[in-house]
């Protein structure tokens, strides 16, 4: 799974492109799934704008994703928001 993280300016960093490439090679290798989520937690920085431009600049790269906020599949990730308050209301639940 590759989490996009739309805190940071509305561009594909370095380091988030290695980490993109390193995970796209994976799955091609083993003939996985890229999943690619979109890490929102932080509400106030988080922009539609970022997600998208991060997409483009994945796709000029060359990396392709099998799931993802564009492309729906068996695993739909979830956004990371949202598996947050799961897992809070899993973790409640328990104590």
């Amino acid at each position: 799974m590759l989490d996009l993280h739309l805190a940071q300016p509305d561009w594909l960093n370095l380091g988030g492109a290695r980490t993109a490439l390193f995970n796209w090679l994976f799955a091609q290798a083993y003939d996985g799934t890229l999943i690619l989520r979109s890490e929102d937690i932080d509400q106030e920085r988080s922009s539609v704008q970022a997600e998208e431009s991060i997409m483009a600049d994945l796709a000029w790269l060359g990396i392709s994703w099998d799931e993802g906020p564009d492309k729906e599949g068996p695993y739909s990730p979830l956004p990371a928001v949202r598996t947050v308050r799961c897992v809070r209301t899993f973790c409640e639940a328990a104590n």
